[in-house]
């Protein structure tokens, strides 16, 4: 676990690029944990890009999960939870080019017709992107 001075002093997007660079090894189990023990209280959106010290191409990955239950159990309605599903989705779009967009990116390029892009769910699911496009569900 982090020192707790740490945890007080930085930021959350800190605090996670820190426990993914130790958990890297096993990056769906690190996001599963971060997820199974209630630590993600709203939503978990993430892109990293991994690059690599030898020819490979890098990896691309897009993390999405919003926490419903914690946020009904906070009072949210479920008209509220709706507009945050669209706040939170994930756009991607792979072709001779790939994109990964939130709703509101997504919304401006023009040059993708919307029915081409494809959503990530929002229940824990990790996008890995290097010579193909893999889906892997984190829970």
């Amino acid at each position: 676990m982090l020192d707790k001075a740490i945890i007080e002093n930085v930021c959350d997007s800190h605090l996670f690029a820190m426990w993914i660079a130790k958990k890297w090894s096993s990056l769906k189990d690190a996001l599963n944990e971060l997820i199974t023990k209630n630590v993600v209280k709203s939503a978990l959106n993430a892109f990293i890009i991994e690059l690599s010290n030898t020819k490979m191409k890098p990896t691309l990955y897009a993390i999405s999960y919003l926490n419903e239950e914690y946020l009904r159990k906070s009072g949210e309605t479920n008209k509220r939870i709706e507009i945050l599903r669209e706040y939170y989705y994930i756009y991607y779009y792979v072709d001779e080019i790939a994109i990964f967009a939130s709703s509101t990116i997504a919304d401006y390029i023009t040059g993708i017709p919307r029915d081409h892009w494809k959503i990530l769910r929002l229940d824990g699911e990790l996008c890995i992107l290097n010579e193909s496009v893999n889906i892997v569900s984190i829970r």
